[in-house]
């Protein structure tokens, strides 16, 4: 399954819980940078991803965010369907 179609028309959604950001140096305006993004945590209801900029070996910036699972209309927590879990795995480095 496309990991594109969980997004579709979703039972749940994955706000945004915490996010933070660490820079090793000005990004400058009107440059273009490559962005790698990597799953670095999954748990039961949520899941990390780590975003670095620039270079892998050596980023000019890296960014975190954390994801929870909640249930669209009552806006609570809930645990990772298992076919997404699959699909994170897949994008998975851990720390």
């Amino acid at each position: 399954q496309n990991p594109k179609d969980f997004f579709l028309d979703p039972k749940e959604i994955y706000p945004l819980r915490h996010f933070e950001a660490d820079y090793f140096c000005p990004l400058m305006p009107l440059e273009k940078y490559d962005v790698w993004i990597e799953v670095t945590k999954i748990s039961d209801s949520s899941f990390q991803l780590q975003y670095s900029v620039g270079n892998l070996e050596q980023p000019l910036v890296q960014l975190r965010s954390t994801h929870v699972a909640v249930d669209k209309k009552s806006f609570q927590k809930i645990s990772i369907p298992q076919n997404l879990k699959v699909n994170l795995e897949k994008f998975a480095n851990p720390q």
